[in-house]
């Protein structure tokens, strides 16, 4: 009589244990492949535009998921994008993490499919990422589109689980809110004028929500640099910000502050109401190279006919969680 091995009959039942298990498997749990014409292969096909972004997907691991089905809106870095700030393929290949990738992918990546002409007019739409972050979208009167301030420079590449929008810059992942921005860019002096306000009493003209209204608050900043804040303790006359009268300086700190998130492309003439619980105070923009700003009232007059109140936006669109903070190179007076 033949004797069958223990061993060979117990791998025969793990094998036909297997087979029940995956004839069993529901079909929702494995993925559906698009067969053609997906993001990957737009993206591999494209390679004059995109060979550092293709290379950036493929290492994080998202060219799988880029060819399933699905409705996915792809704001693509084209090339000069990643070069403009210094990655190359040589710094994608041995700099940066694959989690490092994969959270720069997801954050330019949002579903359902959003096409040019489902986005509204001149009007701000927070959009989720993939991530559970989120980016802000604005169409202009001419039908340019921005993301986050960045603008979009060719629309609407159709695949068959979604669209590729070419985009001029990398965008920025907030990284905290705006006290966290501020300090991550070095604006120390904004930061201790801040901390003053709401350190101080209300009936010694501080505000004890002062710092919870900048952190929570969906606000736009034009943040001036210590080096704006050092020439207006030199006007006035004073060597620290200690020195400033704190119900002066609360005054000042409100009059750079916007209700709401506002990118460069959304500034209109006469069109920011700052919030320093003043009347007849706005801040206007000039379209110029650098973008410049003066604050005037509501009649047009720059307010105290000085030049003190025209300044420059040296750095722009800076996302954070609750808002955007554009610097600029001199404190604006009420």
């Amino acid at each position: 009589m033949k004797i069958i091995n223990n061993n060979k009959i117990f791998f025969l039942i793990i094998v036909t244990f297997s087979i029940i298990i995956s004839s069993c498997k529901k079909a929702e749990d494995v993925p559906t492949f698009v067969a053609i014409n997906t993001i990957t292969d737009k993206l591999v096909a494209d390679s004059a535009s995109y060979k550092l972004l293709k290379q950036a997907v493929f290492k994080a691991g998202l060219d799988f998921k880029f060819k399933t089905t699905g409705a996915y809106t792809l704001f693509a870095p084209d090339d000069s994008a990643f070069l403009n700030i210094g990655i190359t393929s040589t710094i994608i290949k041995d700099s940066i993490s694959v989690a490092g990738l994969a959270k720069l992918i997801s954050y330019h990546t949002t579903s359902p499919k959003i096409l040019a002409a489902n986005i509204a007019i001149d009007s701000l739409t927070k959009q989720k990422t993939i991530d559970g972050d989120s980016f802000y979208v604005y169409k202009n009167v001419a039908g340019v589109v921005f993301v986050n301030g960045v603008m979009v420079k060719a629309l609407n590449k159709e695949a068959d689980n979604g669209v590729i929008h070419k985009l001029s810059s990398i965008l920025r992942q907030p990284t905290g809110n705006i006290i966290t921005t501020a300090v991550s860019f070095g604006l120390d002096s904004l930061v201790v004028a801040i901390t003053r306000v709401n350190s101080t009493t209300a009936a010694l003209g501080g505000d004890s929500t002062f710092t919870a209204t900048l952190n929570n608050r969906p606000l736009t900043v034009f943040a001036p640099t210590n080096a704006a804040f050092r020439a207006l303790l030199t006007s006035l006359s004073f060597s620290r910000i200690s020195q400033i009268p704190v119900l002066q300086l609360k005054t000042i700190l409100r009059y750079h502050l916007v209700t709401n998130r506002v990118f460069t492309p959304q500034l209109k003439s006469d069109s920011l109401t700052m919030i320093a619980g003043l009347t007849n105070k706005t801040v206007v923009d000039i379209v110029a190279n650098p973008l410049t700003i003066k604050g005037k009232n509501t009649n047009g007059l720059v307010v105290a006919g000085t030049t003190n109140n025209t300044c420059s936006i040296t750095a722009t669109n800076i996302v954070c969680h609750n808002g955007v903070v554009h610097i600029i190179d001199k404190v604006l007076l009420p």
